[in-house]
């Protein structure tokens, strides 16, 4: 599993090392970032898929094993929405554009764009693991990625209307409706992974993040250089995010139980893993204290941990096509 993880993550950031030394040094225009990609995407493609046969994904029985697939596939498409606006936004304010169908934003009105999807976000993340709970992982899932996809969809006509305002405010929603995502992710694994499976399961789903962060920066390049423009980029993510939902819709199930298509025997190994491994974690009089534990260093530190780790990482690789415009 660390040996999966580490070649992931390095083949991901030689790629975007790539990228980003191409579109500083090049003054970024959307069709050399083009030509630079096709190449080195599609051999990340095949490195990528190579990895996930190796671990077994499709050589495995089980219908956990469909569920672990649509997570990851899902979770690419959220991001492939969440991902797109680094370079939606250059080929949105692109000059250069043809047939002239660009806005004069300014730096701040675009920085502004940037930062609108975390306004919702935070807020969502909290209700989300209680939603998914009292409603199941299933329905939440589905109403958050279904919902940021079709703003995505509607996104070309509201920025022709509104502007960048419009923008901002679908921004601000799709936000909102991915905050509740990884909780319910987790608590999705949770429901679906044996013990001695969980983290081949969770490394397997949780990998989209970084596969939908190159979608998002590099198949918007490839569109916003096609014939579709810049609205292209809307509507091909938010398709496929639709598409997910109703593959979602089929095949995803909150739990074993609630499954039509799981066998009776995984069900029940599933379910004699997970009560095995709450036997032997169980305490008796052991409650949950969210206050006391807020009061906990380590509780702080594993809040920490995620917003650096994001700070590094994907902060970076939305903001580099745009500020690689300012050079």
């Amino acid at each position: 599993i660390n040996k999966f993880s580490n070649i992931l993550q390095k083949n991901i950031f030689l790629l975007y090392n790539l990228l980003s030394s191409r579109l500083l040094f090049d003054n970024f225009t959307l069709q050399k970032f083009h030509n630079s990609f096709r190449m080195n995407f599609s051999i990340l493609l095949n490195i990528e898929f190579n990895n996930i046969l190796l671990l077994g994904l499709f050589g495995r029985s089980g219908f956990r094993y469909v569920q672990t697939f649509l997570l990851f596939f899902g979770i690419t498409a959220a991001l492939f929405v969440r991902a797109n606006v680094g370079i939606a936004v250059v080929a949105i304010t692109d000059i250069k554009t043809e047939d002239h169908s660009y806005y004069s934003w300014t730096f701040d009105e675009k920085q502004l764009i940037l930062s609108t999807f975390y306004w919702g976000y935070i807020f969502t993340q909290v209700p989300g693991g209680y939603a998914a709970q009292k409603l199941g992982s299933k329905i939440v899932l589905l109403l958050s990625i279904l919902l940021s996809s079709l703003l995505s969809l509607v996104t070309p006509v509201s920025i022709i209307y509104g502007g960048w305002r419009a923008y901002c405010v679908i921004r601000v929603l799709q936000g909102l409706a991915q905050g509740v995502m990884l909780p319910s992710i987790y608590d999705h694994l949770a429901k679906w992974s044996p013990k001695e499976e969980r983290n081949l399961q969770g490394t397997l789903a949780l990998s989209g993040y970084s596969c939908g962060l190159v979608f998002g920066m590099g198949i918007s390049g490839v569109i916003a250089a096609s014939a579709m423009k810049w609205p292209g980029i809307f509507y091909v993510s938010g398709a496929i995010g639709v598409f997910w939902s109703i593959l979602w819709i089929i095949f995803g199930a909150s739990t074993p139980n609630s499954s039509r298509f799981i066998t009776e025997k995984e069900k029940k190994f599933i379910e004699s893993t997970q009560r095995e491994d709450n036997n032997t974690t169980a305490k008796p009089n052991n409650q949950y204290h969210g206050g006391k534990s807020s009061h906990h260093h380590h509780f702080w530190l594993c809040c920490l941990y995620p917003a650096a780790n994001h700070s590094e990482h994907s902060s970076p690789a939305l903001k580099c096509p745009f500020i690689s415009m300012q050079f």
